[in-house]
């Protein structure tokens, strides 16, 4: 019967240890699904800064073309430098920066230039991710072609055969607001949303799996952790009546 104690006791303890390992990896699963979830949501917001980057360019050109304000041409050559990393990155750049801006309030703090595509890189999106974003931000790069031809058009400057703008002339207003309200300029912004809402779809679907799997895991440690206290409860139980009888 002391042996049956003294086996019963280790594998107690044995089992209590083995506990709280699989505790260990209980709070590691947990702390992967948050890590997940909080990268997820960094990628998330950088995603939708090329989005919110080609509205912003877009609400600038347009207000320029109809006042001819050049404070908004201004503007319009800042977000474009901030996106490209040539130009000092607006703490709190994404969302209501610019709506801020607009109405007068200060800009706020800045951090060092840096592409937003450098960003997006750094952050992990997969392949297919960045491909998906190459995309877009491509098409919001030529975009900007048509919205620079409507910008030169409101400062009188001209296309020649080259595509250079040397052809002088009396600002065109209606010309550049043409080019921002046409079937071409819709088209375009068309072409720059449509690999975005993808990214964001397998974006949305690669992090659920990820994160599923952590949960899956954390899930699964957690059972056996419920076994190894069963058991080592037991092996104390049997411990404790495996012991010598007083007469």
């Amino acid at each position: 019967m002391a042996n049956l104690k003294n086996l019963t006791a280790l594998l107690a303890v044995a089992l209590l240890a083995l506990s709280f390992v699989v505790a260990q990896r209980i709070a590691a699963g947990a702390a992967e699904v948050a890590a997940l979830e909080e990268r997820h949501h960094r990628m998330h917001v950088l995603a939708d800064e090329l989005r919110q980057t080609s509205d912003d360019l877009t609400r600038m050109v347009r207000t320029f073309a109809a006042t001819g304000d050049a404070r908004y041409a201004d503007y319009f050559r800042e977000i474009l430098a901030i996106r490209n990393g040539e130009a000092p990155r607006p703490a709190h750049s994404h969302g209501i920066y610019w709506d801020l801006v607009l109405a007068g309030e200060e800009a706020g703090e800045t951090s060092e230039p840096v592409a937003l595509r450098a960003l997006m890189e750094r952050e992990g999106f997969s392949d297919e991710e960045l491909s998906l974003l190459q995309r877009s931000e491509d098409a919001s790069n030529q975009l900007v072609g048509l919205e620079t031809r409507a910008m030169n058009a409101m400062e009188g400057r001209f296309e020649d055969d080259s595509g250079a703008f040397t052809v002088t002339g009396e600002p065109d207003p209606e010309l550049a607001l043409a080019l921002l309200h046409g079937e071409e300029y819709h088209a375009a912004k068309a072409a720059i949303m449509a690999p975005l809402r993808q990214l964001f779809e397998t974006m949305e679907e690669r992090i659920g799996e990820e994160a599923a799997a952590a949960r899956a895991r954390a899930g699964s440690a957690g059972r056996w952790l419920d076994v190894a206290l069963i058991l080592a409860f037991l092996s104390l139980v049997v411990s404790v009546f495996a012991g010598p009888r007083k007469a």
